[in-house]
């Protein structure tokens, strides 16, 4: 069995003979994120001017091959309870541009974007949307770095770069991974108490009509404030020979029951 399928293999290796490839719907994403304490994300019209400059569909197409769907900047994805279903923003180069006008950009914006080389995936995005973001005024420096330097000198210190992270295994580990203020791993110094008390009160009701009605208002908040660019979800690809029985591969990608999988002889 292979754990993890690349997406730019998976056609090939799952049409093999004797081999049996498994594509299951994950939350787990890449996010951009914008540092709130620095500038120019402290200004939410720069933050939703960059979620406007950002082909959502053709990310998908050209960095998962495919095997993924477009994202609305919220970490909630279609696997969980409590979903808030809103479409992905729509690709708007005009409009990005005329935010960045009004948030004191007229020219345009030059900003560097810095990218672990673990995976290649950021890279991918990285590239990809600095390309997209030119006509609406972004002029990115695509700058990758070995991630141990990453991890020392960028993450949860720089002022833009790409996150990469799995799917929870609750909205409220979702949440308090990265976007509450006292998130695990907090990176984008959102910091936004009307947030944390949704979260807070979510956790706590036992009326399931309540808290989804919570919860729908703190997604509101998340794709209306956008804390960092979550723009798809990517799906788990696993494969195995067909003399493996039972291996099934899970959303969470990193759950593999192996104490229930067997081999058939002969």
């Amino acid at each position: 069995a292979m754990l993890e399928v690349q997406q730019a293999d998976f056609k090939r290796i799952s049409s093999a003979p004797g081999v049996i490839g498994q594509r299951v719907p994950s939350g787990r994403f890449v996010n951009i994120v914008m540092r709130q304490d620095q500038k120019p994300f402290d200004d939410v019209r720069v933050r939703r001017a960059m979620a406007l400059a950002v082909d959502r569909p053709t990310l998908v197409d050209i960095v998962l091959d495919g095997y993924g769907r477009p994202a609305a900047d919220n970490c909630i994805s279609p696997g969980y309870r409590y979903l808030l279903e809103t479409p992905a923003p729509k690709y708007d180069p005009a409009a990005a541009k005329k935010l960045l006008a009004e948030a004191g950009y007229p020219n345009g914006l030059r900003i560097p974007l810095v990218c672990s080389n673990r995976p290649a995936i950021r890279s991918q995005v990285g590239v990809a949307v600095k390309e997209m973001a030119k006509p609406a005024g972004f002029d990115i420096d695509v700058q990758t770095i070995p991630h141990d330097t990453y991890l020392a000198n960028v993450w949860r210190k720089g002022q833009f770069y790409i996150g990469y992270w799995g799917m929870q295994t609750t909205e409220d580990a979702a949440f308090t991974l990265l976007f509450t203020t006292d998130a695990a791993f907090a990176d984008t110094a959102w910091n936004n108490k009307t947030f944390d008390d949704l979260v807070a009160r979510g956790r706590a009701q036992i009326d399931d009509a309540e808290r989804r009605k919570t919860y729908d208002e703190a997604q509101r908040l998340m794709m209306t404030d956008v804390p960092s660019i979550i723009p798809f979800f990517q799906d788990v690809l696993t494969a195995s020979r067909n003399v493996v029985k039972n291996w099934t591969a899970h959303p969470l990608a990193k759950n593999f029951y192996v104490e229930d999988v067997w081999l058939q002889r002969g």
